[in-house]
């Protein structure tokens, strides 16, 4: 995990990990928004909520994919107009 991985290809499981991680925390303080607790608590836990989601969203994707260099990726080609 270092910080030049950030613009590298990010493994699959780990793109799936930060995803389900951001839905997941904001999902659950919008349900909080309903729930009977202090407005003053709800507003914090909130917060606190979306901003895990956020941080654990940005942290998978300081994991690089090894099996996936740029020396084996090819140059897309140029679209030209009637070749099939």
């Amino acid at each position: 995990m270092k910080i030049t991985n950030y613009w590298s290809s990010t493994p699959v499981l780990f793109r799936k990990i930060g995803d389900a991680i951001l839905v997941g925390s904001i999902s659950i303080s919008t349900y909080l928004m309903d729930a009977p607790i202090d407005e003053k608590t709800r507003y914090w836990v909130c917060t606190a909520l979306n901003i895990f989601g956020v941080v654990g969203k940005i942290i998978t994707n300081f994991f690089k994919d090894d099996s996936v260099s740029t020396s084996q990726t090819q140059p897309e080609q140029p679209y030209t107009p009637g070749e099939n």
